[in-house]
């Protein structure tokens, strides 16, 4: 991500300083050009460009610089409590968030902060031994129940983990580093979630990239804030300094979103923070539509009422861009009214025949160059992690939200709505009622339109100028309806677990004779569904055992075949061809909270399962077309593999990820989660059972991004070649794709 943000900085302050100056033009030519026959549609209609070029330009002045922050060395001995506040959410949810923070490896104090004063709760304190505070009275909510603890821990930082949130092993050594910097108040680090069916997601398994509509601030703007000493808290991932917080009179308790509200009054007291821009945990996104409406509701409730509770951007103690920063993020919320006038422009414009700009030879002169630089400054200024098409089907999604969002402006205080964190689908059908309007209202709008120019009906307005509105109004009724769809689809998840397709492989025995290979689709710690490389050896037993293969060695369980119509029921479609269901019999809790802390630690297995997080910018697609380089380098392609030692002969397997294609080195790659030694000889096995030696002939480059730490393991790169390879003299030329097929 680093070279990312690095790249075409010329080319990207250029476009946005073009874009600027193109749209002052633009505006200020479109003040005279009002329709007289419809001046309060021209100037509504007006109004929304003017808000959509304030947006522009606040993402513009955020992003102009960034700061990427690199490792910084936590020193040894601070004192560090870590809390993970909770009201009502799910006792397995919030036992695994437990589970985890006390695996953070740096030493600290773990508190179970229980507002719902639940004695189950008490009980996963009691079981996995943390400090445990409960509340009779939730004054306040979560703000109130972090200040409460306050009272009883003593330690010199405090670190935030909503209940939903697994923390990674390194958390607190990627971010207290950086408080020897005695001014530094907070550290913030990215908000990921490892439920990428969410509503919010989107992804492509043919290109294997992964988007969701928090990317931008997390990838670009977060960084950009962080450059102006504006880094907005997101209250979870989260480290804090108490002596700061205690100098502010606790977290502000006043709003919804007390993370961003304590942020502003942090700067307005002179402290500094620090974004680090690695996922260090990994929560639970709004899988529905229902959960994202409730979700986007209250951070914008929040954020406009703590804006003007502080009084920003008029309040002392910020500088102009922290004053600009902050603004943005009530600003965002006036898309919600930019994006409803957009969409119900067309209809009303084709079926009353009144437009908002008046007879003018030279209508398109000015749009046509506003509207390319407006694509291309978007998608230049979030240097790829934009993605218009993408995103504006999330504008279509949340823009009622973000209307409803901008009333708070107008009201004292928003009552605190917990997020469910249900994987359980749901749709009520009442949230999707602005969206259905659009679609048909668009749909209508097309009729009358296309009516309009096959009948010759209108002889003023030229009918080329009719299509133009026509292919907004199709634009804007395909956004609805791929909206519509996705709420659909996500609705359809009807499982309480969520089930990570990672193609791990996995060895069974089911008593029919020897254990048997096979590769996971996707597993939980409640079952898996799995394909054997022999599918006719399965037999007829509905008993299993075997083991999964993780980074950290191999997990034993115990299953039985999973009913098909519960397949059915929980996924909304059968199994695959092969494919096989099985619900896990646990009976050692340790083996079952391995596999499940290994599968939320998200950061080894989703860069080989998804490994782009972005994609090409125009300008970029440009210059490789002139160059002729648009697809010289491939995505990698990555395969789970179990490899053993040639000199341990069959007697232990471990876990290894091949790369089978895509190379750029010219060696394959190996990645494993030991140390072995170069010249090492190992066996590869396949997913389909095939074998083959292999050397390590190097370790991969020093310090190699990709070597990440999970729980018992660390990723190593290595470069290998098959024996044969090297016994037949290939030398250094490049080993065919094949050879590691």
């Amino acid at each position: 991500m680093l070279e990312r943000l690095r790249g075409r900085t010329r080319i990207r302050i250029a476009i946005g300083i073009v874009y600027i100056c193109v749209a002052l033009v633009y505006l200020s030519w479109r003040t005279t050009v009002f329709n007289p026959d419809a001046p309060i549609f021209s100037l509504i209609f007006y109004i929304s460009e003017v808000i959509g070029f304030l947006l522009a330009s606040s993402m513009i002045a955020i992003a102009w610089h960034y700061r990427y922050r690199q490792n910084v060395a936590a020193p040894p001995g601070l004192k560090v409590d870590v809390f993970i506040p909770t009201y009502n959410e799910n006792v397995v949810m919030l036992r695994r968030t437990v589970l985890a923070a006390m695996h953070i490896r740096y030493p600290h104090e773990t508190w179970l902060l229980d507002d719902g004063n639940r004695a189950e709760v008490k009980a996963i304190a009691d079981e996995l031994g943390c400090r445990y505070i409960a509340r009779t009275k939730n004054t306040h909510a979560k703000p109130g129940n972090l200040n409460n603890a306050l009272k009883y821990a003593t330690g010199d930082f405090i670190a935030i983990m909503d209940a939903d949130f697994v923390a990674q092993i390194n958390f607190l050594d990627r971010t207290l580093g950086y408080f020897s910097d005695t001014g530094v108040a907070f550290v913030q680090s990215p908000q990921s979630y490892y439920n990428i069916t969410a509503f919010q997601y989107r992804s492509e398994n043919r290109d294997r990239y992964l988007w969701h509509d928090e990317g931008p601030f997390y990838d670009v703007l977060q960084p950009g804030r962080d450059y102006w000493n504006a880094t907005s808290s997101c209250g979870t991932s989260v480290v804090y300094r108490r002596s700061a917080i205690l100098d502010i009179g606790g977290f502000a308790p006043e709003t919804v979103t007390e993370d961003m509200h304590t942020a502003v009054r942090l700067h307005k007291r002179g402290y500094k923070s620090v974004y680090y821009p690695e996922p260090l945990a990994f929560g639970v996104a709004p899988n529905d539509l229902a959960e994202y409406a409730k979700t986007r509701h209250r951070w914008g409730q929040g954020n406009i009422q703590g804006l003007r509770c502080e009084g920003v951007p008029f309040s002392r103690g910020l500088t102009l861009m922290q004053r600009i920063c902050y603004l943005q993020l009530g600003l965002m919320y006036l898309e919600g009214w930019q994006r409803l006038i957009l969409y119900l422009a067309p209809p009303f414009i084709l079926m009353t025949g009144l437009y908002p700009v008046g007879p003018t030879p030279y209508f398109f002169w000015f749009f046509v160059p506003y509207l390319v630089l407006d694509y291309l400054c978007f998608e230049e200024t979030l240097r790829g992690y934009g993605r218009v098409y993408l995103n504006e089907q999330l504008c279509m999604s949340r823009f009622p939200i973000y209307i409803l969002s901008t009333f708070a402006l107008f009201r004292d205080y928003a009552q605190w709505r917990v997020s469910s964190k249900k994987i359980i689908g749901d749709l009520p059908v009442y949230l999707l009622s602005p969206q259905i309007a659009v679609l048909i209202l668009n749909i209508m709008g097309l009729g009358f339109g296309i009516s309009t120019i096959v009948n010759g009906i209108d002889p003023v307005v030229p009918a080329w100028i009719t299509g133009f509105v026509c292919l907004f109004a199709a634009v804007y009724a395909l956004l609805a309806s791929l909206v519509i769809k996705e709420a659909v689809k996500r609705a359809k998840y009807k499982r309480e677990d969520f089930r990570f397709d990672i193609p791990l492989p996995v060895r069974v025995d089911n008593g029919s004779g020897a254990p048997l290979d096979g590769q996971v689709s996707s597993v939980s710690t409640a079952g898996m569904t799995f394909t054997l490389s022999n599918p006719h050896a399965a037999g007829r037993s509905s008993q299993f055992t075997g083991s999964i293969f993780l980074p950290n060695g191999p997990v034993r369980f115990a299953a039985r075949i999973e009913p098909p119509e519960e397949v059915l029921r929980a996924h909304g479609k059968a199994l695959g061809p092969g494919e096989i269901a099985l619900l896990f019999q646990w009976y050692d809790q340790e083996a079952k909270d391995r596999l499940d802390q290994t599968l939320h630690a998200c950061g080894w297995h989703r860069r080989f399962v998804y490994p782009s997080e972005y994609m090409t910018t125009p300008i970029e697609w440009l210059q490789q077309m002139l160059a002729r380089k648009v697809s010289s380098v491939p995505l990698e392609k990555w395969k789970y593999v179990l490899y053993r030692r040639k000199c341990d002969g069959d007697k232990r397997l471990a876990l290894g990820v091949l790369q089978t294609a895509g190379a750029s080195r010219p060696y394959g790659r190996l990645v494993a989660f030991e140390g072995l030694a170069v010249g090492e000889q190992l066996v590869i096995v396949g997913p389909d059972a095939a074998a083959w030696d292999v050397r390590i002939v190097a370790r991969g480059r020093q310090p190699d991004p990709s070597e990440v730490e999970i729980e018992g393991a660390t990723i190593i790169n290595y470069d290998v070649m098959p024996v044969h390879a090297i016994n037949g003299g290939s030398g250094g030329h490049a080993v065919k794709e094949k050879e590691f097929a």
